[in-house]
């Protein structure tokens, strides 16, 4: 249980900061026209693409909320 619980906490923690900070990343590339020249449209997929991702791991502090027994951790170590 405290395993899991650690691994929520520092997990949203760096995951919030991952979303600032990538919030920050994908708003300069959107509105900055030189940023904006010299990249593509690859680059702002990956970047769409690794938000998504994010969000769905910052999702699942939530759904872990509902199982602190620490069950499904040790089933899927």
């Amino acid at each position: 249980e405290n395993k899991q619980l650690l691994a929520m906490v520092s997990g949203g923690f760096f995951g919030v900061l991952c979303f600032i900070g990538l919030s920050g990343l994908i708003l300069r590339r959107l509105s900055d026209a030189r940023v904006r020249a010299t990249g593509n449209a690859s680059d702002l997929m990956i970047l769409l693409v690794l938000y998504a991702q994010l969000i769905l791991g910052l999702s699942t502090i939530v759904a872990s909320t509902h199982h602190m027994d620490g069950s499904v951790m040790v089933m899927l170590a």
